[in-house]
């Protein structure tokens, strides 16, 4: 709401924020000349001009005046409708034109506003290559002279002008410059020319199924649109910038003419000699079978695709980064020879996110796997194999096994991987670098985190004899890193029992390490623990308590810690706090006790 107002000449006021922008003016009726400038020269005060939402008119206007002072002015074309001439001392407004025209430090220059020009009347567009929204909101000309250069077109820049009344369409299209405006509704086949630089972006291409485009660059603004086919004639740019181009557009089949690089093979498209695979189309569902020959296949290439199912050819010895990454229907991946060491090229994210993918055999060929090469995705069984030798960060980032089995071939597992999953299985000896990316998370809001949470189960087979270690899943950094060099060196028999257990005590916080010895003291029933917490059931109880967590509170009583009084007094703090989980197992336990005693008194002799 404009507070301040100055009279920069007879006739007219303009009103300004605190801020500084003029957000509303009063103009004197037979005032010709209107000269836009700020409150004082040595201020900023009034040098933007924010007025595209004010609906007052002033028809009598014929001449605008910018100020050297001026930096940004924006109004609507019904404002002035009847501007002649636009004069401007500023460097960022064009002098003696009849439009409001804006210069860009890179030599643009943008379309503000046309005002309102009548049928008949032309315009000339001479070095303007921006047409900016509401440029001709209410001019009713048609037509224009010198727009070989415009190449922009916002989405509302023809809104309310006679050029989006009056739609003119030469082969299903509307083109203004070099820019393509309009698709007329109904046709189902165009050929966009090569001399399109722009396709304005609120275009609907709902009706058509076939594309042809001359000029690669076109398929940067082809969004949000599902085609049949698309025709790419003469494309010859980088195949990096042609998978990312492609990767925009939805479409079910690819055809590729007069090309010096490119084919497709099934409405695929490879390079000329087959031997990289760059895009697959998004829209084709189904099975694929990746032809025999070829070598790569380039980053990104089925990424977020309809495939459901995939055969890699024993040809192929690279894949890209996220090749596969979001596909979110692929169910079932068969492993091509070619590759042994996925993580040889540093490549990432293979198969991320395929959250239809639900069972995975890694091939016996295998000896590594990528950073990231399944991350995301919602696994249920996993099969290594024996002759696997490295697990890259994040390889199976995010994913939750209740029970994993590493194969002793494996040497290495770097952080990230199973960090949700409850128990692992090794043999002889755990993984390099394994627990030390497993179990270092820092404090990570214990009161949200379950009892079951806290505790990995480790299942290690040494000499034929299975040994279970019992460890906590949030650890210090050196305590982490010692676990790691003891299990990935020697044999986890070098420590006794209760050091494992023991480890609970190094947890980052104090929370952490009581709620963590509580799991341990639930799983195995360790003595020691247990005379560890009884010194502090009161704080226990107290924090449980007051955070309202009833379910935590009724697992730390299961341990049998607190004294009969100390119970009594908890059933009725639980009862007036509405806790009812809590009070009816107190009330439980009691019953129990008391039963159990009248059946003790009930024996007698004959």
């Amino acid at each position: 709401m404009a507070n301040f107002g100055y009279s920069p000449q007879e006739g007219v006021t303009f009103y300004y924020e605190n801020r500084g922008k003029v957000t509303d003016l009063c103009i004197n009726p037979n005032v010709k000349t209107v000269t836009i400038c700020s409150r004082s020269s040595n201020s900023f005060v009034g040098s933007q001009f924010s007025l595209q939402d004010c609906k007052k008119q002033f028809p009598d206007v014929e001449v605008l005046r910018i100020s050297s002072d001026i930096i940004d002015v924006c109004i609507n074309n019904k404002m002035f409708p009847n501007v002649k001439n636009v004069y401007s001392e500023s460097k960022y407004y064009k002098n003696d034109v009849r439009m409001l025209v804006r210069k860009y430090k890179n030599g643009s220059f943008a379309l503000k506003n046309a005002f309102c020009a009548a049928a008949g009347d032309v315009i000339d567009l001479q070095g303007i290559s921006i047409i900016d929204d509401n440029a001709f909101d209410g001019c009713m000309a048609t037509d224009f002279v010198n727009i070989d250069d415009v190449s922009i077109c916002r989405a509302d820049a023809f809104t309310g002008s006679a050029i989006e009344l009056n739609k003119r369409y030469k082969n299903g299209l509307q083109i203004f410059g070099s820019v393509l405006i309009g698709v007329q509704s109904g046709v189902s086949d165009i050929e966009i020319p090569s001399y399109v630089k722009y396709i304005k972006k609120d275009i609907s291409f709902q009706d058509v199924k076939n594309v042809t485009i001359n000029n690669a660059d076109q398929l940067c603004f082809v969004n949000d649109v599902s085609l049949d086919c698309l025709q790419l004639n003469g494309c010859n740019i980088l195949p990096g910038a042609l998978r990312s181009r492609c990767n925009v557009v939805k479409v079910k089949q690819y055809k590729i003419c007069n090309s010096s690089i490119y084919c497709d093979v099934g409405g695929v498209i490879f390079t000329e000699d087959r031997k990289i695979l760059i895009s697959y189309p998004k829209l084709r569902e189904g099975h694929y079978d990746i032809p025999d020959g070829t070598e790569t296949i380039w980053a990104d290439a089925f990424s977020g695709g309809l495939i459901s199912s995939v055969k890699i050819a024993d040809s192929v010895y690279d894949i890209g980064d996220r090749a596969f990454s979001e596909c979110e229907h692929l169910e079932n991946i068969e492993f091509g020879k070619g590759i042994t060491n996925y993580s040889h090229y540093g490549r990432t994210r293979t198969f991320s996110y395929c959250t239809s993918l639900k069972s995975v055999t890694i091939p016996e060929w295998v000896k590594s796997l990528s950073s990231g090469m399944f991350v995301g995705c919602r696994l249920e069984s996993l099969t290594l194999p024996d002759g696997l030798e490295e697990i890259e960060t994040n390889a199976f980032g995010k994913i939750a096994f209740e029970d994993i089995t590493i194969p002793p071939s494996v040497k290495v597992i770097y952080s990230g991987n199973f960090t949700n999953s409850k128990t692992y299985r090794f043999t002889d000896r755990v993984p390099h670098g394994f627990i030390g990316g497993l179990l270092y998370n820092g404090t990570n809001s214990p009161e949200s985190l379950q009892f079951s949470d806290l505790v990995k189960k480790f299942i290690i087979t040494e000499g034929g004899k299975e040994y279970v270690l019992f460890l906590p899943a949030y650890l210090e950094h050196k305590t982490a890193y010692e676990l790691d060099e003891i299990l990935s060196n020697f044999s986890c028999t070098i420590k006794d029992e209760q050091y494992y257990l023991d480890c609970y005590k190094s947890c980052p916080d104090l929370i952490l390490v009581q709620e963590t010895a509580i799991a341990l003291a639930l799983i195995t029933g360790n003595e020691n623990i247990k005379k560890e917490l009884k010194k502090r059931t009161r704080s226990i109880t107290s924090r449980l308590l007051k955070s309202n967590q009833e379910e935590k509170l009724v697992d730390f009583l299961k341990l049998g810690l607190l004294s009969d009084r100390m119970l009594a007094s908890l059933q009725e703090t639980a009862q007036e706090n509405g806790m009812t989980t809590v009070s009816a197992y107190i009330l439980n336990e009691q019953n129990k006790k008391l039963l159990k005693k009248e059946s003790s008194k009930s024996t007698f002799r004959i």
